[in-house]
């Protein structure tokens, strides 16, 4: 098994966020005492801004619930404010997770459980059946692996969460449990934002924000430091800077920083703070 497999296997172990939580719940549990809120970090975003979703199941009841599966809701977004989609940042998941159980988790009356989930980036497979054909000719000939990076290492604008300026809606989903629909605005940049988006949008920055330790190259460490050198202050620089930090910290394979990209870390902790912390 290639190393791009190895690491998918070991997200499915650790669990990973997203819409496919939605309908790991086991279908005999009573989900009727639990109550679900979504919150956003802001109601209004930029094109190409992170968005900071905050999610929190509580179990109002006066029986304890127990799931096979982790108790995290997962996420659904709308266009329309009707037809809602799960958010799944790791599509290709799914058919494994079934086969991954794990000890159930249990939620005791007036326990809550809360998770953050940073929303950006929803790629898809060149085999995909919601590509189009025409995106995947010649993937046939290519491994398994160099296909689902291929489909990952794309352009930021390839597979936007939100990926035109308007009104999108958010709703949380656990089992038949959902929460109330939070309205989110997206934006055109403007001013210096919009001039950093027009250099990052043909770059793999939103992949690169969403899952640093294994999306990121060297030469993406070398060019998105270039660019916060002369960004250093828009919506796109701290959550860049945090993704450089946070696969610094933790390169792949344990392999030692040079002198050049530990001077490199320590100056965006100096002038960016440490990584958000996400679930």
């Amino acid at each position: 098994m290639g190393s791009l497999a190895r690491w998918f296997v070991i997200a499915l172990l650790v669990g990973v966020p997203g819409g496919w939580s939605a309908t790991c719940c086991a279908a005999s549990a009573d989900y009727s005492g639990l109550q679900l809120e979504i919150q956003l970090a802001s109601p209004s975003v930029v094109l190409g801004e992170p968005v900071i979703v905050s999610l929190k199941l509580t179990n109002r009841g006066a029986t304890p619930v127990t799931s096979s599966y982790r108790l995290i809701p997962g996420l659904m977004i709308s266009q329309d404010g009707k037809s809602f989609s799960p958010y799944d940042p790791h599509p290709f998941m799914g058919s494994v997770v079934a086969i991954q159980p794990r000890p159930p988790e249990l939620l005791n009356p007036g326990q809550a459980k809360s998770v953050q989930v940073q929303v950006l980036y929803v790629p898809s497979l060149l085999f995909s059946s919601a590509e189009p054909r025409a995106a995947a000719a010649g993937a046939e000939s290519l491994s398994w692996e160099e296909r689902a990076l291929r489909a990952y290492y794309g352009p930021s604008t390839k597979h936007l969460a939100f990926p035109r300026p308007g009104k999108y809606y958010l709703k949380a989903r656990y089992g038949s449990v959902e929460s109330e629909v939070a309205t989110l605005s997206v934006a055109y940049p403007k001013g210096g934002d919009a001039r950093a988006w027009e250099e990052l949008k043909s770059t793999p920055y939103a992949v690169c924000i969403q899952s640093p330790h294994w999306s990121l190259r060297a030469t993406d460490v070398v060019a998105f430091s270039d660019f916060l050198v002369r960004y250093p202050n828009t919506v796109y620089s701290r959550p860049l800077a945090r993704a450089l930090i946070s696969y610094l910290e933790h390169p792949p394979g344990g392999k030692p920083l040079s002198s050049e990209e530990r001077d490199l870390l320590t100056t965006l902790k100096r002038r960016y703070g440490e990584p958000r912390r996400l679930d």
